[in-house]
């Protein structure tokens, strides 16, 4: 549409402000970038107060969309308890028992997204008569969100279920026109941990899961053929169960740690997979994973 500032008579805009003129008394749309231009102070007040304003319009629908299912969402975060003290518990005794493991484990088995790469003779020799050595592909190791700093999943749970409860409370009233209103803050926090709770319990669940998969069997194989490899940063590495323990040794060129924590049966149970109404409760860009 025409901005009546620098393009009066033909069409020019289509993101613009409309802005009240008090000497004259009438309200014009006038284009946006002229309005940064020769109102720039008002603008940045204006346009703080738009997004603040829209930010809590926004905030109020998400409650109003999930408030109602805070029992859906607390029996989904309770089904989580078991599963997730019982990694956190492994994972604890692992750092007691080995300090400095969970930070050189994570960090060599995050290298290459968990790619497994390992220096082979290729049988070719270059024109010096040297062999070529090539790179190969072991395997890819699962399982790294286990040696995650800090790997807090339980307590991320409780976090979690505090902020489910505080749903039982409404928000305060609040409407547009009660500028700097003294409930905008409370509005603004609350709202946000709530916008954010069905993402942060599917997270949640997948980190349980995917912390489940560093103990599957043929991953824990995989890890020790690693280390019988020359070029692997091992020495020596045993990872495998006996009697129900996880077993860790790990004699590299940062150090010799040993771990051997009880896994108890539940640690490895599958957390359940959230209702479809759960999931469609995430924010837009969440449901597309």
């Amino acid at each position: 549409m025409p901005c009546p500032i620098c393009h009066p008579t033909e069409p020019w805009f289509r993101i613009g402000r409309m802005a009240w003129f008090p000497e004259e008394r009438v309200v014009r749309f006038i284009g946006h970038d002229c309005a940064k231009r020769h109102y720039q102070g008002e603008f940045d007040v204006a346009e703080k107060r738009y997004r603040k304003e829209a930010r809590i319009r926004y905030l109020q629908r998400r409650w109003s969309e999930i408030a109602p299912n805070a029992g859906r969402l607390m029996n989904a975060a309770a089904a989580l308890s078991e599963i997730a003290k019982a990694l956190e518990d492994v994972r604890a005794e692992i750092d007691q028992k080995a300090r400095g493991l969970s930070k050189f484990f994570g960090a060599e088995l995050s290298r290459n997204s968990g790619r497994i790469e390992i220096k082979i003779d290729t049988g070719v020799k270059d024109n010096q008569g040297n062999a070529v050595i090539g790179t190969d592909v072991l395997g890819t190791a699962v399982g790294t969100e286990f040696w995650g700093r800090p790997f807090v999943p339980y307590q991320q749970l409780l976090t979690l279920m505090r902020d489910i409860e505080d749903l039982s409370r409404p928000l305060p009233t609040w409407r547009g026109e009660e500028l700097a209103s003294q409930h905008e803050t409370e509005i603004l926090d609350r709202g946000a941990s709530a916008d954010a709770l069905p993402d942060r319990l599917d997270d949640l669940t997948l980190l349980l899961f995917w912390s489940q998969m560093f103990f599957e069997p043929d991953n824990l194989a995989l890890l020790e053929r690693w280390g019988k490899n020359a070029g692997s940063p091992f020495q020596s590495l045993v990872c495998r169960f006996d009697d129900g323990r996880l077993v860790i040794a790990s004699n590299s060129f940062f150090a010799y740690h040993y771990a051997n924590p009880e896994v108890p049966p539940h640690a490895l149970v599958r957390p359940p997979r959230l209702s479809s109404e759960i999931l469609n409760l995430r924010r837009p860009m969440a449901r597309n994973r």
